[in-house]
């Protein structure tokens, strides 16, 4: 027994004072600020081990002759040449050793700055997302000398190894920084690049091209100048983001006045919109008329008080009539054929292919009746030339497509809808556009090459401004209008309008929607073309 138990204790023994060894040689801490350096002649550079806690460090150089290491880590160069610098760091008879490769250069007397044929650079004028490659010549031939490079404002222009790209319209400096400590620097200017086509006039023998904006940018007053001059350039149809929704137009005023067979709407600022258009030359397209979401919640209870009870479904028809009615009488009176085409209904479907039964219009309704009224209505008001459209997103997904379909195809058959407004919300990644394709050919089966189909809403979600993604976005923008012409042209799709939903990346709704920076449009926020921008153009060129 009493031999059992010395040998236990004796185990005990060898497993503590491996553990003991174990907490050794872990207590051996310690990281280089530096791994690789590179130093001129003459020149010093500071090495220092973070995180060695209690630990002594000696230092040491594999080629003395080459460089130098101080007992506090400080490294001078000797000799063109590479060295190895160990660092040992000691605790309690433990050491870990770590490396810092160290290249030592002769540096320059002077250093200025040439492009690719020699030619020396003093200042750089770029278009945006363009590329120039600078090189940093140094003197005497012999020096071995390499440069480092900075921008002064990498969201104007950025460099990396001396290429130097232009990112936004401005104004920045380049400066390149010797081993040996000599400095040169080029002003770079940043232009948008002359834009010599329009969208408008490239696609006019296919379908209009649009844009949303809101009344500010319309006005172009001081800032908003040059957005004004790029709408009307490059546009031929203008859809209000938000400044034609039900909240905006329908009057608060009902709520002390309206009357169920005499909605009140607010007429001077269908006014604004209508002249803002008719002023700037471009054709109208209405978004929208019946939508669950940015109408008033008054507008569907007893008295236009949200304290009441919902109103029957024969007095919120009475209400739908005579709102569409007011509005679209108004625009055919005072602006006859500015407005083009309506979005009559709104995304009155699910993601999961069924009515969307949480909308007002349907709980008051209690059924989709409510979609039917709205296009009778609008029919009946409109001019025989203006086009009604079925609107929504996620129009490609499998189930919402089939029921949009459904939906679609009553509508058209009863002769109160002229098309599908497809919103064409998309990631650089999704859909595919062979997806798109397919919803495209699905809604035109209704009555091939009869019933109108537009791309409504159209942005990519881009969450950055590196060159690689931008690319990425236009080259997705470029297949989508190949694809979208040859719809057009050889399969003989009735495809009539793509309206791009913002005019610049300032202006996109989806960075406040995905709660990160966006980057969808053509036009950056300095107004200035992207990549994307010519890409769409470039469909269009001969082959």
């Amino acid at each position: 027994m009493k031999r059992a138990i010395a040998c236990v204790l004796m185990y005990a023994m060898v497993i503590s004072v491996a553990a003991g060894g174990n907490r050794s040689a872990a207590s051996v801490k310690g990281k280089l600020n530096k791994k690789k350096v590179t130093i001129a002649i003459g020149k010093n550079v500071q090495l220092k081990v973070k995180e060695k806690g209690s630990a002594r460090v000696y230092w040491s150089s594999s080629k003395k002759k080459v460089a130098r290491v101080s007992s506090s880590g400080k490294v001078r160069g000797y000799k063109k040449g590479k060295t190895v610098v160990t660092a040992k760091v000691k605790r309690k008879g433990r050491t870990k050793r770590l490396k810092c490769k160290v290249t030592v250069v002769k540096g320059a007397k002077s250093v200025l700055l040439t492009n690719k044929n020699g030619k020396r650079v003093k200042s750089l004028t770029l278009n945006k997302y363009d590329s120039v490659r600078l090189f940093a010549k140094m003197t005497p031939r012999s020096s071995n000398d390499k440069a480092t490079w900075k921008s002064s404002n990498n969201d104007v222009v950025t460099v990396k190894n001396g290429v130097v790209t232009g990112q936004y319209v401005g104004k920045a400096t380049i400066r390149a920084t010797t081993y040996s400590g000599k400095k040169v620097k080029v002003k770079v200017a940043v232009k948008a690049p002359t834009l010599k086509n329009t969208l408008k006039d490239t696609y006019k023998a296919d379908f209009k091209i649009g844009v949303a904006a809101n009344t500010w940018q319309m006005e172009g007053a001081g800032a908003y100048a040059k957005a004004k001059e790029l709408i009307s350039e490059q546009f031929n149809s203008i859809t209000m983001e938000n400044q034609m929704k039900p909240h905006v137009l329908l009057s608060s005023d009902n709520v002390e006045k309206g009357k169920d067979t005499d909605v009140l709407i607010n007429e001077a600022n269908l006014e604004q919109v209508l002249r803002l258009a008719s002023d700037n030359g471009l054709k109208l397209r209405g978004h929208t008329l019946i939508w669950h979401n940015q109408t008033p919640e008054w507008f569907f209870h007893k008295g236009y008080d949200v304290n009441q009870e919902y109103v029957t479904k024969d007095v919120m028809r009475l209400r739908m009539e005579s709102y569409i009615k007011k509005v679209l009488t108004y625009c055919q009176t005072h602006y006859p054929g500015l407005v083009y085409a309506w979005d009559v209904a709104n995304e009155v479907v699910t993601d999961e292919g069924d009515y969307r039964t949480k909308s007002n219009w349907y709980r008051v309704y209690g059924d989709e009746s409510y979609i039917t009224d709205a296009f009778t209505f609008a029919r009946r008001y409109a001019d025989k030339d203006v086009k009604l459209f079925l609107n929504d997103y996620n129009e490609y997904n499998t189930d919402k497509r089939d029921k949009l379909y459904h939906v679609l195809k009553n509508l058209y058959e009863a002769g109160i809808c002229d098309g599908m407004g497809m919103q064409s919300h998309y990631l650089l990644d999704y859909p595919t556009l062979a997806t798109v394709k397919v919803a495209i050919q699905k809604y035109n089966q209704i009555d091939p090459g009869k019933i109108e189909i537009q791309l409504t809403e159209l942005d990519i979600h881009t969450p950055n401004t590196a060159v690689a993604t931008q690319k990425k976005l236009a080259d997705k923008y470029e297949m989508l209008f190949r694809m979208l012409t040859d719809c057009k042209r050889n399969q003989k799709i009735n495809i009539t309008g793509v309206t791009f939903w913002g005019l610049t990346d300032a202006d996109t709704w989806l960075t406040d929607f995905k709660g990160e920076a966006s980057y969808p449009a053509l036009f950056g926020g300095d107004y200035a073309a992207k990549p994307s921008y010519f890409a769409v153009l470039n469909v269009m060129k001969p082959e």
